[in-house]
């Protein structure tokens, strides 16, 4: 998903794991329920039908999807394991 994201697609994914933490629905891809293969269907094809929105979301998507980068994660790691770093020797 991160790496369609990353690649500016439009993603449709099941609402598991920590999908629902990286994807706002409607907003840079789309959530269905797990098991539901009539809404999956019907949202992409919502997507085929109006690829300007589709455009749009892959846009949103590749935005999102930079701020999970490990160059921009790697540094706010490290800021929250400073206070357990343990001295060179």
């Amino acid at each position: 998903v991160m790496e369609a994201m990353s690649a500016g697609l439009p993603v449709v994914a099941t609402e598991v794991g920590g999908l629902p933490q990286i994807i706002e629905h409607r907003r840079d891809g789309l959530l269905v329920r797990p098991n539901d293969p009539a809404v999956l269907g019907e949202s992409l094809r919502e997507l085929m039908q109006n690829p300007q929105w589709a455009k749009s979301l892959g846009e949103k998507a590749a935005r999102t999807a930079a701020k999970f980068h490990w160059q921009a994660t790697g540094p706010r790691i490290l800021r929250l394991l400073e206070p357990w770093r343990v001295p060179s020797l």
